[in-house]
């Protein structure tokens, strides 16, 4: 065997491995099989195979699982968030406030800007 059928074979098989492990994790064939076509075409300049294919996957079912409504994305920012001094504020989806519950105006003039 020489040195590109024995890294086809390698390739093969973990194409094989992973695409069967993250369609029972929820992927479709024609998702999985779209994700190994976009990393084939970048494949030579990729130095391990197995770990880059595998993130792409992983990548590819959170997305997934993010659109189906199955993973909350701001919980799991927020618990990110829980123990650090970083404040969380889901302004996307927070009631809209009007302008006498808080909002500030700012009257400043040009002149007054420093830029």
């Amino acid at each position: 065997m020489t040195q590109i059928q024995v890294q086809d074979t390698y390739e093969d098989e973990v194409i094989y491995k992973l695409t069967n492990e993250y369609r029972a994790k929820g992927l479709s064939k024609d998702v999985c099989l779209r994700v190994v076509d976009e990393v084939m075409q970048v494949r030579h300049t990729i130095e391990n195979f197995s770990a880059y294919l595998a993130t792409c996957l992983k990548n590819t079912l959170y997305k997934s699982q993010v659109k189906h409504g199955l993973i909350n994305p701001y919980e799991r920012m927020r618990g990110r968030l829980k123990g650090t001094d970083i404040p969380y504020y889901d302004w996307l989806n927070s009631p809209i406030e009007d302008s006498k519950a808080g909002l500030v105006s700012l009257d400043i003039t040009d002149e007054e800007l420093p830029f």
